[in-house]
């Protein structure tokens, strides 16, 4: 759920919308369904699943790409970018940004996740 994985949907949506007005033959349409549901999956797993280390981050800044194979043989990129800041007498994070771009077929989206861990006055 929440704002990311909306947004994930409606591009999904769009997607799927085009593979229909296509001029595609049978095999070649299930084709690009399964792909866009693998590329659903996998990108709405990185957008649901919270850093491991997002209150107490082990690095400032790490990024990760994923291939993800296209039908014909071409390939798309998920690419994930985090960065971070912390409180230097405890540790904890004060800021963090998650940055998830995917890329297909020359065809960006990105998705900009930001936390701030603030003490209680």
């Amino acid at each position: 759920g929440g704002p990311a994985t909306g947004t994930l949907d409606e591009a999904v949506r769009e997607v799927v919308v085009r593979i229909e007005r296509g001029d595609h033959a049978p095999a070649e349409r299930a084709e690009l369904h399964a792909f866009v549901d693998a590329v659903h999956r996998s990108a709405g797993t990185l957008l649901t699943e919270l850093p491991s280390d997002l209150f107490a981050p082990a690095e400032l800044a790490r990024s990760e790409r994923r291939a993800v194979p296209l039908p014909g043989g071409a390939a798309g990129e998920v690419r994930v970018t985090f960065t971070a800041e912390r409180d230097a007498a405890t540790g904890l994070m004060r800021t963090a940004t998650r940055e998830v771009v995917t890329a297909i077929a020359g065809d960006l989206r990105r998705t900009l996740e930001t936390w701030r861990l603030e003490p209680l006055a």
